[in-house]
């Protein structure tokens, strides 16, 4: 068996650092490596970063985010309130043309027939088409994954959310209301368990940037 000994491989056109093993095994690769092609389209993931929200502090490569405290259900009324637990400010790394954010959340009964409706915003802007609701003919109970992709770069758009920059912190939430007075729903939590009693369960956000 053969043995290639190298700490270091380099792009030949550009000089560049492509990938560096440094004498104690740790591997810097660079992003011509770590790029890949799906259906011929090159991505590359700058940065995810997913946490529960335990108003915890999760560290981002523009710093620290605190993530949103939720520890209880949350009954919806008939006016749009911001949901606490989907609430985060983010700055993505420089180069990126593209934040997805993701909410998961659970949704369970209060009134026998709930409805809720839903919008997403970014920094205090309504995204038009983030538009969308949650029903059930009877007894609603289920997990739900609400999934924001933003574009950015070219003009602003609060259609889809488009952004022209992103340089600094903006922030993403959710904001919901029930159809009617006869029509809430419970946030974070299922009225039924094994087989009586409610329980909570902790929603989770996500953040991915991409190049």
């Amino acid at each position: 068996m053969s043995t290639i000994k190298t700490n270091k491989i380099v792009n030949a056109s550009s000089s560049t650092d492509n990938l560096t093993l440094a004498d104690n095994g740790n591997v810097t690769v660079g992003a011509d490596l770590i790029a890949t092609k799906q259906n011929g389209c090159e991505r590359l993931i700058l940065e995810t970063i997913a946490f529960p929200c335990d108003g915890g502090t999760y560290s981002s490569s523009a710093g620290d985010i605190t993530a949103p405290d939720v520890t209880a259900t949350v009954d919806t009324t008939t006016t749009f309130t911001d949901v606490a637990g989907s609430k985060v400010t983010y700055t993505p790394p420089a180069g990126a043309t593209t934040v997805i954010y993701e909410f998961n959340f659970s949704v369970g009964a209060a009134d026998s027939h709930g409805i809720s409706h839903w919008i997403g915003f970014i920094d205090g802007t309504e995204i038009a088409y983030q538009k969308f609701s949650i029903s059930a003919n009877n007894l609603i109970e289920g997990v739900y994954h609400y999934k924001l992709v933003i574009p950015i770069g070219g003009t602003t758009s609060t259609d889809t959310g488009r952004q022209a920059t992103w340089t600094s912190g903006k922030e993403l939430k959710l904001q919901v209301r029930n159809y009617g007075a006869s029509y809430d729903v419970h946030l974070y939590g299922n009225h039924y368990w094994q087989p009586a009693g409610s329980i909570f369960r902790q929603p989770n956000i996500q953040l991915t940037a991409l190049r």
